[in-house]
């Protein structure tokens, strides 16, 4: 299977400008839940991004376009639904993972201009410039972040030592510290994370074994992960999002091309459900939640063709 780093570097870049229906609903009678809408497009077609909401905002950060990574920060009001230019990372970063901890937005490795990045950047509400923080003792690229209280953990990804890191390290957002935390069962990379009543999920993603739809979970303090019930689509490089108690994992790829299809994972249950598919597939789309909706931004069809979107495709739970 081609794995998406290398078509990344070597690709050409066909911008689409893909557009879809603006309401997509399950049934009639249930118009306002697992249903499909259109926003904006991206003023920049690109995936592999990274995004998280600021101050009512949603921030897409970094990711790649046709020429390559990119530093640029594109910033999406989804109340008047317009787009304006953030403030430009210090350097061009694809496959980053962000987190918002109250006013201040974290940004974790990637990659960058000379390989993998282990550097880490803040940006707090109204602020005008980036702040470099301790750097990630173990650099690497697709990356999940997922935070509880004021630690961020960074999950698995690409690393020198393996392509499906298994390697998990906690950062003190106060502190501005790093210590390492329990290894995952299964090392992945383009994996699905997000932390539900203090327990962090890591879902999907490149094992091994290629697409196992592994699922795992961590709470704080813990020796080792538990193993859950796998993803039953087995995707990677979903959009992803936690709402109302369950982790969202939206298109994304198994094997390849991009995949349309969506799941739920609910603690509760100890389940999977299957949801309302994607319209447009897209694989490396940027996901963010705001106001109980799922924004998923850019991505691929991850064919050798190397089409990249500008979509806003929001998904409402």
């Amino acid at each position: 299977m081609l794995h998406f780093n290398a078509a990344r570097r070597g690709i050409a870049s066909v911008q689409s400008m893909v557009a879809f229906s603006t309401l997509v609903a399950a049934s009639p009678l249930a118009a306002a839940h697992n249903t499909w809408s259109a926003g904006k497009p991206m003023p920049t077609a690109l995936f592999s991004a990274a995004a998280a909401v600021l101050n009512g905002k949603i921030y897409v950060i970094g990711g790649t376009d046709g020429s390559g990574n990119t530093n640029i920060v594109q910033v999406y009001d989804p109340v008047a639904k317009t787009w304006s230019a953030g403030v430009p990372l210090p350097a061009a970063l694809g496959g980053a993972s962000a987190v918002t901890i109250g006013t201040t937005l974290y940004v974790f490795g990637g990659n960058g201009s000379s390989g993998l990045s282990g550097a880490v950047y803040s940006l707090a509400a109204g602020g005008t410039a980036w702040q470099t923080l301790a750097s990630m003792p173990t650099p690497r690229a697709d990356t999940a972040a997922a935070a509880v209280g004021k630690t961020i953990y960074v999950i698995g990804g690409n690393s020198a030592a393996t392509p499906r890191s298994p390697t998990v390290e906690a950062y003190n957002t106060v502190r501005n510290k790093w210590v390492a935390e329990p290894s995952l069962l299964v090392g992945k990379s383009e994996i699905s994370a997000g932390t539900i009543a203090g327990t962090v999920y890591a879902a999907g993603g490149y094992t091994l074994n290629e697409d196992t739809g592994d699922t795992e979970s961590f709470k704080a303090g813990a020796k080792t992960w538990t193993a859950l019930a796998a993803e039953p689509d087995q995707t990677n490089q979903a959009c992803t999002g936690v709402v109302a108690g369950k982790l969202y994992m939206l298109g994304g790829a198994h094997d390849h091309p991009a995949v349309s299809s969506a799941t739920a994972y609910d603690p509760a249950t100890t389940s999977w459900s299957t949801l309302l598919a994607m319209p447009t597939a897209a694989a490396y789309a940027a996901g963010a939640v705001y106001k109980g909706k799922i924004y998923c931004f850019g991505g691929s069809n991850f064919d050798t063709g190397g089409t990249f979107y500008n979509l806003t495709q929001i998904y409402t739970p």
